[in-house]
């Protein structure tokens, strides 16, 4: 028995939890470039600064949209939006611990963007795994150094 399509829906991106270490952290480097700006008179780099911090604290008091994935043997969809699977080159999953958060679609083009599907807590990976295997070679994470960065900023 083959399976058709495998769906499910997940948040657009996970948020993970921050500790007081972070807060601290975030408001010294706030105060301390706004510090420099008011030093150095740079009006301009203290609004960037105030800016940038207020987006970064109303991002994290929102909550992700729900979005509606789908795989199927030619197909992934994400909402309305489809992607061919001849496509890609490859895919990995992604995540913390022994259970992956995500499966990032690695493109043939060379400057083509990685396409990330979110999966919730309770997914069986094994179905996409198995609808996958005939189309798609499936690669070892390659986490780099903005990637490590980026999943310490979403608290993960």
């Amino acid at each position: 028995m083959s399976m058709e399509r495998v769906e499910w829906e997940a948040s657009e991106y996970t948020i993970g939890r921050r500790g007081t270490s972070f807060y601290i952290a975030f408001t010294l480097a706030v105060l301390s470039l706004g510090a420099l700006a008011v030093l150095i008179r740079s009006w301009t780099f203290l609004a960037v600064i105030v800016v940038a911090a207020v987006a970064l604290i109303v991002h994290t008091m929102s909550k992700p949209p729900i979005v509606k994935y789908s795989i199927s043997k030619d197909l992934v969809k994400i909402n309305d939006r489809e992607y061919a699977l001849a496509d890609f080159k490859s895919y990995s999953l992604s995540g913390t611990g022994a259970k992956p958060t995500s499966i990032i679609f690695i493109p043939k083009k060379r400057f083509g963007t990685q396409t990330e599907l979110q999966l919730p807590k309770d997914f069986d990976i094994k179905k996409v795994q198995k609808l996958l295997e005939a189309k798609l070679p499936e690669v070892a994470s390659d986490v780099g150094l903005l990637d490590t960065i980026s999943s310490k900023i979403r608290g993960q």
